[in-house]
């Protein structure tokens, strides 16, 4: 058996995010992403022989609508606080100015991204 051989056997997960490879686990261990690692060298020698076993994991964050609708209406100046205060301005002020202008922007941002 040569020196490496018993990584021969191991179970390896690739981990991709975003379309691109994060981290590369061999049991309780990872193995860093740089061709001036020897251990990730041999992986990649390993894997293009094909003489390993590879599990293929896409740790990709997919957003919901609300979290793409949520960061919009933040960028736009629509957050929680700007809100409140805009809410009470109307309620309670009898000042509806600022109301009406964020929700014209909320409403922007609606149809920027739909529910579907």
């Amino acid at each position: 058996m040569l020196p490496g051989d018993e990584q021969l056997n191991k179970n390896y997960i690739e981990h991709w995010a975003d379309g691109k490879l994060q981290s590369v686990q061999l049991e309780n261990s990872s193995i860093p992403i740089s061709m001036d690692n020897v251990d990730y060298c041999r992986y990649i020698d390993m894997k293009d022989a094909g003489i390993i076993s590879i599990k293929t994991v896409d740790d990709t964050i997919y957003k919901t609508i609300d979290d793409i609708r949520r960061t919009e209406y933040e960028k736009n100046g629509c957050d929680a606080n700007s809100l409140i205060v805009a809410l009470w301005e109307k309620v309670v002020e009898d000042r509806p100015e600022s109301a009406n202008a964020l929700q014209a922007k909320r409403l922007e941002v609606k149809d920027l991204y739909p529910k579907n």
